[in-house]
């Protein structure tokens, strides 16, 4: 069950958050992380809203984008789980959600609970091309290992951690938080499940879609990064 959905959010050239938001908090509560060094007046609009929290959290590290960002998912992953849930969903604050996506997600979810229990990873985005649509499974994920594209995989646009995964990962970031900063958090998710032979899954079509093509992490506009199957509408 989704009780709620958290987003990692910054202020960036566009506000993609709003479209975001357009998607989440009609269907399951939101709460928004923020750094305390950052201007947060575009999310002055939701300060009253039903049902959205703004915790905008204190920040004491240096002036880095990928150490902000990076610490940005570490309190959401921390502080955004609610004592007694299965697991978090965290998201970055420039995707669209597929509609139906929460009723999709839960029947993923309890599919892969009755095989894994409370071990397993599960992205809702990739734009790798090994996950293609002739490939989609009926049930609705793609099982990635290191031979089949793995090591290959980034982007945290849309993540859910079981509550055991969740704290395998705050131990992860906890190591390494300091002393390889140009890891970003994907990438330390990523090696982390693989590391440790978790079982990783990637829902197919993807559950979210990337809608932004400027970076929190780069001073420079990079690429779209979109999802390889995305379905607007969910059947």
């Amino acid at each position: 069950m989704i009780r709620k959905v958290v987003i990692c959010t910054a202020p960036r050239k566009t506000d993609y958050i709003h479209k975001t938001l357009y998607y989440t908090w009609k269907e399951a509560p939101t709460h928004l992380f923020v750094a305390s060094n950052h201007n947060t007046e575009y999310l002055d609009r939701y300060k009253n809203q039903p049902d959205i929290t703004i915790t905008k959290f204190p920040y004491n590290g240096p002036d880095s984008i990928v150490y902000n960002q990076m610490e940005t998912y570490n309190t959401s992953l921390r502080d955004g789980y609610v004592d007694g849930d299965d697991g978090v969903l965290i998201v970055e604050d420039d995707v669209r959600f597929a509609v139906g996506w929460k009723k999709r997600l839960e029947e993923i979810i309890a599919d892969l609970k009755s095989k894994y229990g409370d071990n397993f990873f599960l992205t809702l985005f990739t734009n790798l091309t090994f996950c293609s649509q002739t490939n989609t499974p009926l049930s609705g994920y793609f099982r990635v290992t290191k031979d089949n594209g793995g090591s290959i995989m980034f982007g945290s646009q849309g993540m859910y951690f079981t509550k055991k995964l969740r704290n395998d990962i705050l131990k992860y970031f906890e190591i390494f938080s300091s002393t390889d900063i140009r890891r970003h958090q994907d990438i330390k998710i990523r090696d982390c499940v693989l590391e440790n032979d978790i079982p990783f899954f990637v829902t197919i079509p993807c559950i979210v879609n990337h809608i932004g093509n400027d970076s929190t992490w780069s001073a420079k506009s990079i690429y779209t990064n979109t999802a390889t199957v995305f379905h607007n509408v969910l059947n």
